[in-house]
């Protein structure tokens, strides 16, 4: 008698950055990227990010994406963790990056950030059945995720490494 495997999927997950010139309670205006952990022990896989084009996160208005394939979410200071959103079907992951790639990088007005983008994204991602259950019905909002960002970044910074912690907190569901 075989058993059946069970199918591995790679959690899809949203990730908060602080920029240089922030600090640990500022979340509310921290970054937000997207990443792929096809290595969940690593925290690897890649990064989906956008910038403002002159790299200063001002409201330039002027704005691209970059894909780090290899990215990793260790030893970075920059990295205040991450939520699980979704998962994906490894058979899925070149699909998953055609959709994003394809959204347009269209500010809706002057104080558009790349948390606007990333729920833009997480709200297509829906129509592909890669974004979590509980989420799906739901209107996606910052402040639903703000309160667990928040958490997050409190057990980054209490660590015995603070920052400079190799690992960054994640949720996964």
């Amino acid at each position: 008698m075989s058993r059946a495997r069970a199918v591995q999927t790679y959690p899809l997950v949203l990730v908060q950055y602080r920029s240089p010139s922030q600090e640990y309670g500022d979340e509310r205006k921290f970054e937000w990227a997207l990443q792929v952990q096809v290595d969940k022990r690593r925290l690897k896989g890649p990064i989906f990010r956008v910038i403002d084009m002159d790299g200063t996160f001002s409201e330039s208005g002027a704005w691209w994406m970059y894909v780090m394939e290899d990215g990793t979410l260790r030893y970075d200071p920059l990295c205040y963790g991450g939520i699980q959103i979704g998962e994906i079907h490894p058979l899925g992951l070149n699909r998953l990056r055609e959709v994003i790639q394809g959204h347009q990088l269209v500010p809706k007005r002057g104080s558009w950030r790349s948390r606007h983008w990333a729920l833009e994204v997480m709200e297509i991602l829906k129509g592909h059945g890669w974004i979590r259950h509980d989420l799906v019905p739901r209107r996606l909002e910052k402040g639903m995720f703000l309160p667990e960002f928040r958490r997050l970044s409190r057990v980054r910074v209490s660590s015995p490494e603070g920052e400079n912690a190799p690992y960054p907190p994640v949720t996964f569901y």
